[in-house]
C-alpha cells in the first residue's frame, strides 16, 4: 500500500508540467495561516477547542465592527460571549459531533443580543457552512433539494477552522489590542500568541511530528526536489489513513457481529461503550494529525504546481472524510440501545458523509489533463474502503433500512463511473453530479417527496426561481440587477420562495385532506399525502382517536416543501445581503414561524407524560395506544387464521402442520377393548391378551382414524379353530386328535379394503378331542372348539401371552403413512390457498383483520417519523424495527409482508396437484415446506402459549410480538430522555433549516 500511495503522489506532478529545476515561490502569509490553524487544531482539540475557536471568531467579528475598541473592551466582549455560551449550552451539546457542536456555537454567536452578525467573518462562516456559492454543473434546485450541506460535515469543519484561525493570526499580526486580548484569554492556554510567525510555528514539536515542513523549505531552490519531498510525505500520510481504515473496518465488522441490530441480541455494557468512545477519540487524533499534515502539504505542493496541490487536497480531504466517518461510527455500533448520546453518529449520517466524500472529488475530473491511472489507484483505495464498509455492514444496513444497501451499491457505481471519466466535459460532469445529488435525498425522510414534487411540476415556479437566481452572479457574471426594478429583480424569487414556504406548503396538493377529517380513512390519507403532507390531519387524528392533546384542527405545513423552499430562500438572502435586508424582517419571521409550527406538532406527538403513569412509563397515550392496537390487531389476525385452520382440520384438535406421528387428543386415541370379537362373527368374544393392542399400533393409525375423511377403522379380531386334525382307531374306538389355533389380528379397514397389520398366533396340541365307539357310533367324549375356548382365560390365554408367534405387514404402515402425508399436505395447501384468497378478498374476516394490522403499522411509521424524528435518526434499533428487513410485520406500500408471506407459502405447494381444495395431494410429490424462501421471516422463532400450528402464521405472530416489545422499549427510552431534558425532539432537517435561516437573517440585517 505504501508503494501505491507513493506512486499516486508522484503522479500528481505529471498532471501539469512544472518549471524544471526552478525555484519555488512560497506565499508566506498563506503558509503561516495554515501552520497557525494546524497549531490550534493539534493543541486545542475537542469541545473546548471548538469553543475557543468560536470565541475567537466572535472576537474577530466584534473587532471588525468596532475597530477602536480598547483591549479592556475586547476582554469584556470575550467574557460576555463566554457567559452567553455557559447560559445556553447543555451537557448534551457537548455530546454532539464536532461539526454539529461548531454549528451550535455559530448559532449562539449569531444570536447574541449584541452579536457581530454582520461582521465579515460571521458572514464568511455562514457562507462556508450554509453555502453562499453552490457552484454546480447540475441543476441548482437539485443541489438545494439534495441538502449537500448536511453531508459534508467533516470537510466543512476543517474549512471553518481554517477560516477562523487564519483570521486570528492575520488580525493578531497587525492589531496589538486584539492580540493582547486574545493572548490573555485563549493564546496563553495554548502557549501561542496571535501574531505567531512562521518560524515560531515551525519550531512546534507537535507540528513537526506530523509534517516536516523544514524538509521542503530546504528544497526551495529546487522545485523537483521540493515536489518529491512533499509527495513522499503526503504518501506516508495517505498510507497512515488507509492502514487505520483497514483496522477500523475490521473492528467494525467484529463489533457488528458481537452486537447485531436484532431484538434480543447482546448489548454492550456501559464500560465497553465508553471504551470504544475513548478508542475512537484516540484514533481521531491520528486522523486529525494526518489531515492537518495533508492540508499543509497540499498547500506547499500548490506553491510549486497548483494542479498537484489541488489534486492532493481533493484526494486527501476525501480520504479524511471517509476515515473520520467510519471511525465516528464505531461507538454507535458499540452503543446500541444503551441510551447513547442522541447526537452520536447515525447510520444515515455515516452514509451521508461517505456520499459527500464521493461528490467532493468530482471537481478533480474537470480540467485538463485527465487524472492519470496512478491517481485513480489512490481513489480506488477510498472506493475499496467504501465497498468494504458496505460488505462488512451489509446485514446491519439491511436490517436498518432495506434501501440502504442499494444506496451503497449506487454510490459505488457512480464512483466507478466517475473514475472512468477522461477529459470530462461539463455535460458529463453535470450528468454524474445530478446522479450523485439525487442519491442524497434518499438519506432524508422526505427526499422522495421533493423529487416527486419536482417531477410533477407542483414546485415548478420554486424550481424555476432557484435555478435562475441562486448563483446568479456566477451564472451571469453580475449580481441580480435590482431589488425591485424592471427585468431580473430580487423580489421575484424572494416572493415565490417565501410563498412556497409559507403558503404553498400548507395547501393541496402538497397537504391534505383539507376537509372531512372525521370520515377520512387514515391509510388512504397516508397513501395519498404521505406523512409529511398529512401532518395536520395526523395531529387531529392523534387527538381524536388516542386522546393526545393537540394544538388545532388546521392543516399544517408539509415539512418537505417548507424545508426545500426555506433553504433556498436562505441561500438567496445570503448571496444577496444588501437586497435581503430591504425585505421586511417579518417575512423571514413568517417562514421561520411556519417551520416552528412543524416542530410544535413534532414535539406534541412525542411529548412524554408529565409524570410516570400507573405502569411507571412515560410514553404518551398516542404511542401507548398505537402499540396496544398493534398487539390487538395481530392477536385478532391470529384468531382469524386459527378459524381457517380449524375449518381445514374439520374442527378436530390435531396439528394440521404437525408430523403424521403426532400425539392425539383423548378423542382421537386408539383405546383397547377388554374383549376381542371374532373376525367372522362366531363363536364369541375373548378377553384381550396383553401381547396385542390397538394402543401399540403406530400413532399414524390413530391419526388416520381420527382425522381422515375416509374414516378408516383400526380394530382387533380373532380367528380360532381346530387344526392338525388326525383320526386313528383301536379295536374299540375311533380317536380324533387336534390342535387349537387362535390368531389375534390388528386390522386396518380403509373403505372396502381390509388388511392385517399384525397377527399373533398360538397353536397348541389338544391331544384326544373325541373318542367314538366303533360299534355303536356313540361318543365316549367329544370336545368342540367352544369347549376349549371356555377355558381361554384360565388355560389358553396365558399360553397365548407367553408363546404366540408374531407376523406383521409393514407395507400396511407404509401405505397409511403415505396416505396421511398426502392428506395433511393437501389440507395445508387448502389452508394457505384459503388464507391467500381471503387476504385479497375485502369481504373476508382475514382481510379486515389484516387491514387493521396495516393501519396501525402505517400509523406507527408515520407518527414515529413525525414525532420521533431525531430519535429515529440516532436509534438503530427503532429504525430497524420500523424500516429494516426485519421490521414490524404488516402490509405497507413498500412491502406486503403478510400477503407476500402467505403467497410464498402457497407457492411451496405448487406440485401438490390435489384434485380439489382440501383433497389429498397426488402421491409421490414429496414434502412441502411453507417456510422455504420466506424473505420476511428469516429471523423468526415460532412458538409460545398461543401456538396455532401454522408455521407461517406462528412466525408472523412471534415476530410481531417481538417487534412490539422492541418498539415499546425504544419509545419508552426516548420518552424518558425527553422528559429528563436530555434533548428536544423535532425533525432534524427542519431544525437545521430554521437555525440556518435565523443566522442568515441576523447576518444580513446586522
Amino acid at each position: 500500500m505504501v508503494a501505491v500511495a507513493t506512486a499516486v503522489v508522484v503522479s500528481l506532478t505529471l498532471a501539469q508540467p512544472v518549471r524544471a529545476a526552478g525555484g519555488v515561490e512560497v506565499n508566506n502569509q498563506e503558509l503561516q495561516n495554515r501552520l497557525f490553524t494546524a497549531y490550534a487544531r493539534l493543541h486545542n482539540p475537542g469541545p473546548n477547542g471548538l469553543r475557543d475557536m468560536m470565541l475567537s471568531a466572535d472576537l474577530v467579528g466584534y473587532r471588525e465592527k468596532n475597530p477602536y475598541a480598547t483591549t479592556e473592551q475586547l476582554h469584556q466582549r470575550m467574557a460576555s460571549m463566554r457567559s452567553w455560551y455557559d447560559q445556553n449550552l447543555t451537557a448534551q451539546d457537548l455530546e454532539r459531533p464536532a461539526f454539529d457542536y461548531a454549528m451550535k456555537l455559530l448559532n449562539l454567536t449569531a444570536l447574541h443580543p449584541a452579536g457581530a452578525q454582520a461582521a465579515p467573518i460571521i458572514r464568511d462562516l455562514l457562507e462556508s457552512t450554509i453555502g453562499k456559492d453552490i457552484k454546480t454543473w447540475a441543476v441548482t434546485s437539485d443541489y438545494v433539494a439534495g441538502s449537500k450541506f448536511q453531508h459534508t460535515a467533516f470537510s466543512q469543519l476543517y474549512a471553518i477552522q481554517d477560516l477562523i484561525w487564519s483570521r486570528v493570526n492575520q488580525r493578531g499580526s497587525i492589531d496589538s489590542a486584539f492580540r493582547a486580548a486574545w493572548d490573555g484569554a485563549i493564546g496563553a492556554g495554548m502557549n501561542i500568541s496571535a501574531n505567531a510567525t512562521t518560524d515560531q510555528l515551525l519550531a512546534d514539536p507537535v507540528i513537526a511530528t506530523n509534517v516536516n515542513v523544514q524538509a521542503l523549505m530546504d528544497q526551495l531552490t529546487n522545485s523537483t526536489g521540493y515536489l518529491q519531498e512533499g509527495q513522499e510525505q503526503l504518501a506516508a500520510k495517505l498510507e497512515l489513513i488507509s492502514a487505520q481504515n483497514d483496522a477500523t473496518l475490521a473492528l467494525m465488522k467484529e463489533l457488528d457481529a458481537k452486537y447485531p441490530v436484532a431484538p434480543g441480541a447482546p448489548r454492550p455494557t456501559l464500560a465497553e461503550q465508553q471504551n470504544q468512545r475513548d478508542l475512537a477519540a484516540e484514533r481521531q487524533k491520528i486522523i486529525d494529525g494526518a489531515a492537518t499534515a495533508i492540508e499543509i502539504l497540499s498547500t506547499l505542493l500548490g506553491f510549486a504546481d497548483p494542479r498537484a496541490g489541488k489534486i492532493a487536497a481533493g484526494v486527501g480531504k476525501a480520504a479524511v472524510q471517509v476515515a473520520t466517518a467510519i471511525n465516528n461510527f464505531i461507538p454507535a455500533v458499540a452503543g446500541l440501545g444503551l441510551g447513547e448520546a442522541i447526537f452520536s453518529m447515525s447510520t444515515l449520517t455515516l452514509t451521508g458523509n461517505v456520499l459527500g466524500a464521493i461528490t467532493s472529488v468530482l471537481p478533480l475530473f474537470s480540467g485538463v489533463p485527465s487524472p492519470e491511472q496512478v491517481m485513480l489507484d489512490e481513489l480506488a483505495k477510498i472506493r475499496q474502503d467504501i465497498a468494504t464498509l458496505n460488505t462488512n455492514m451489509h446485514s446491519r444496513f439491511d436490517r436498518l433500512e432495506q434501501g440502504l444497501t442499494n444506496l451503497y451499491g449506487d454510490m459505488i457505481n457512480r464512483f466507478d463511473e466517475m473514475m472512468r471519466l477522461q477529459n470530462a466535459t461539463n455535460a458529463q460532469l453535470a450528468n454524474l453530479e445530478t446522479q450523485l445529488l439525487r442519491l442524497m435525498p434518499r438519506l432524508d425522510m422526505w427526499g422522495a417527496e421533493i423529487i416527486k414534487g419536482q417531477q410533477e411540476d407542483i414546485l415548478y415556479d420554486t424550481n424555476l426561481m432557484m435555478n435562475k437566481y441562486i448563483d446568479y452572479e456566477e451564472r451571469y457574471g453580475q449580481p441580480i440587477p435590482s431589488y425591485n426594478g424592471g427585468g431580473d429583480r430580487y423580489t421575484e424569487p424572494e416572493g415565490i420562495l417565501r410563498t412556497a414556504a409559507t403558503t404553498l406548503s400548507t395547501r393541496a396538493p402538497l397537504t391534505g385532506p383539507s376537509t372531512g377529517w372525521s370520515t377520512t380513512d387514515p391509510v388512504q390519507a397516508l397513501n395519498t399525502w404521505e406523512p409529511n403532507g398529512a401532518l395536520g390531519y395526523l395531529e387531529w387524528y392523534a387527538g381524536n382517536q388516542y386522546g393526545l392533546p393537540t394544538s388545532s384542527t388546521l392543516t399544517k405545513p408539509n415539512p418537505a416543501t417548507w424545508s426545500f423552499a426555506a433553504r433556498g430562500y436562505g441561500v438567496l438572502a445570503l448571496q444577496n445581503p444588501d437586497y435581503a435586508k430591504q425585505v421586511s424582517a417579518t417575512e423571514t419571521a413568517r417562514i421561520i414561524s411556519t417551520g416552528q409550527d412543524i416542530l410544535t406538532v413534532n414535539r406534541a406527538l412525542s411529548k412524554p407524560k408529565s409524570t410516570p403513569g400507573a405502569d411507571g412509563k412515560r410514553t404518551n397515550v398516542l404511542f401507548t395506544g398505537l402499540t396496544a392496537d398493534y398487539l390487538n390487531a395481530v392477536g385478532d389476525l391470529r384468531l382469524k387464521l386459527t378459524a381457517v385452520r380449524k375449518k381445514y382440520s374439520d374442527d378436530k384438535e390435531y396439528n394440521l402442520f404437525g408430523p403424521i406421528d403426532q400425539a392425539m387428543p383423548d378423542a382421537g386415541k386408539l383405546t383397547d377393548p377388554a374383549g376381542v370379537q371374532p373376525c367372522n362373527g362366531a363363536p364369541g368374544y375373548l378377553s384381550r391378551p396383553n401381547n396385542i393392542a390397538l394402543s401399540s399400533a403406530p400413532s399414524v393409525f390413530a391419526f388416520a382414524q381420527y382425522a381422515h375423511p375416509d374414516k378408516p377403522k383400526m380394530s382387533l379380531c380373532y380367528d380360532a379353530g381346530m387344526v392338525n386334525i388326525t383320526r386313528s382307531s383301536t379295536t374299540k374306538f375311533y380317536i380324533t386328535k387336534a390342535s387349537l389355533r387362535v390368531q389375534m389380528r390388528l386390522r386396518v379397514q380403509w373403505g372396502s379394503e381390509v388388511r392385517d397389520y399384525q397377527v399373533r398366533t398360538l397353536t397348541t396340541p389338544l391331544g384326544e378331542t373325541c373318542r367314538e365307539y366303533r360299534d355303536t357310533g356313540e361318543f365316549a367324549f367329544c370336545y368342540g372348539l367352544e369347549d376349549y375356548l371356555d377355558n381361554w382365560d384360565s388355560v389358553y390365554k396365558p399360553m397365548f401371552e407367553s408363546g404366540a408367534t408374531y407376523s406383521g405387514n409393514e407395507q400396511v404402515n407404509t401405505d397409511v403413512r403415505t396416505r396421511m402425508t398426502n392428506f395433511l399436505a393437501g389440507r395445508q395447501a387448502a389452508y394457505y390457498g384459503q388464507v391467500y384468497d381471503d387476504l385479497n378478498n375485502e369481504a373476508s374476516d382475514i382481510h379486515r383483520s389484516n387491514a387493521e394490522v396495516t393501519r396501525v403499522v402505517k400509523l406507527l411509521k408515520a407518527y414515529t417519523q413525525l414525532g420521533f424524528g431525531r430519535t429515529l435518526m440516532q436509534d438503530d434499533l427503532l429504525n430497524a424495527a420500523l424500516f429494516g428487513s426485519g421490521r414490524i410485520v404488516g402490509d405497507d406500500s413498500d412491502a406486503n409482508m403478510v400477503k407476500d408471506t402467505f403467497a410464498t407459502a402457497l407457492a411451496a405447494y405448487a406440485h401438490c396437484n390435489a384434485p380439489a381444495r382440501g383433497a389429498s395431494c397426488t402421491a409421490g410429490n414429496g414434502a412441502f415446506d411453507p417456510l422455504a424462501g420466506q424473505r420476511h421471516l428469516t429471523d423468526c422463532v415460532a412458538g409460545g402459549s398461543e401456538e396455532m400450528w401454522d408455521p407461517v402464521g406462528n412466525c408472523i405472530v412471534a415476530k410481531a410480538k417481538s417487534r412490539h416489545g422492541l418498539l415499546t422499549e425504544r419509545y419508552e427510552a426516548a420518552s424518558v430522555r425527553i422528559a429528563n431534558g436530555d434533548y428536544a425532539e423535532g425533525m432534524p432537517e427542519v431544525e437545521a433549516v430554521i437555525t440556518g435561516l435565523t443566522m442568515i437573517d441576523a447576518s444580513v440585517r446586522g
